[in-house]
């Protein structure tokens, strides 16, 4: 028989206190400044309606704030309180409830994202909460009920924060502002602004990769937005106008094989190949290559899909050799 004695359930003992004991433990526990039990209160009841949702957000950033510089010390502790915020908001179904859901995300991007990057995070699980809130934004403006007066507000807020410069690395999530108010667009005007701010992105700066990526990723977004039949004379223009891009040029073969203009398409993908080959970029050269293999085969040519086929394995043997032979050579000197 054992004289082991049971370990008391912290949550049996709870559920036997009455109101008033329950009410004088939390108390007793907010003087002592429990600070994870003060933030899980304010997290589940505190106010969130738009005049106090950014306080309500910046508490919550003050209590994890704690040394002279002012900087965030406790990231994961932040980010689970932020979560436990986005629970919130999405468990809120009507659209009546839209304009407190976009206050409360907002508040969470306009506080923390100017932040996240000099706060002590070594796993980037603020950046992380910054990008999701962005994301639960873009599904409330993507619902096809949701409240106009909120579209019209993530609309003024997205645009107006474009180049902001909120992080001090990456593309600033201005890609996601772009999307959020592309997604938010229903009228034909505000379409149209929201495309053009995304064409206005399609020109990457030399040497600066983030706005080469940036680049990518708002023409794939404008190609998704004009995928309607009724869209295509302009996608075709904004394809022929943007094949510095590589997405763009993939959909250019997809037009031109679709067109059963297979000169056109082989063109188009040699071009891409020679272009991703001087960048350095080995693997969009060996997309385009496949993309050449494919112009090949619609026309029917076999036999100049085997001779490039020899040619590109010819090619890419001696380019490892080549770059094998300095390492052999010092291995035998040594």
């Amino acid at each position: 028989m054992s004289d082991r004695v049971k370990k008391p359930d912290p949550a049996d003992l709870a559920r036997k206190l009455t109101r008033e004991e329950l009410e004088s433990l939390v108390l007793e526990r907010l003087a002592d400044e429990d600070q994870s039990l003060a933030n899980a209160i304010v997290v589940r009841f505190a106010k969130s309606d738009a005049g106090g949702a950014r306080e309500l957000v910046h508490s919550l950033v003050e209590g994890r704030t704690g040394n002279r510089y002012g900087m965030i010390n406790d990231a994961e502790g932040l980010s689970y309180e932020l979560e436990e915020l986005r629970n919130r908001v999405k468990a809120w179904k009507s659209p009546g409830e839209d304009l407190e859901a976009f206050a409360l995300l907002r508040a969470i991007v306009d506080k923390v994202a100017p932040v996240c990057w000099e706060g002590d995070d070594h796993d980037g699980v603020l950046v992380g909460s910054v990008q999701e809130t962005l994301d639960d934004i873009r599904s409330l403006a993507s619902r096809p009920d949701a409240d106009p007066e909120c579209l019209r507000e993530i609309r003024v807020w997205a645009r107006g924060h474009v180049e902001a410069r909120r992080a001090l690395e990456g593309d600033s999530w201005d890609y996601m502002l772009i999307i959020i108010q592309l997604a938010a667009s229903r009228g034909k005007e505000e379409r149209r602004e929201s495309l053009e701010l995304c064409r206005s992105k399609c020109a990457p700066e030399p040497g600066k990769w983030n706005t080469d990526y940036l680049a990518e990723r708002c023409a794939k977004a404008i190609l998704d937005a004009l995928g309607a039949p009724a869209d295509e004379a302009e996608r075709r223009v904004f394809v022929a106008g943007h094949l510095h891009l590589d997405t763009v040029r993939d959909e250019a073969i997809n037009l031109a094989l679709g067109d059963k203009d297979c000169e056109a398409a082989e063109r188009l993908a040699r071009e891409g190949m020679a272009l991703a080959e001087r960048k350095g970029r080995s693997g969009t050269a060996d997309g385009f290559a496949t993309r050449l293999l494919e112009a090949f085969n619609a026309k029917g040519d076999a036999t100049a899909a085997l001779a490039f086929l020899e040619a590109r394995v010819i090619e890419k043997k001696a380019y490892e050799r080549n770059s094998s032979a300095p390492t052999r050579a010092m291995a035998t000197s040594a």
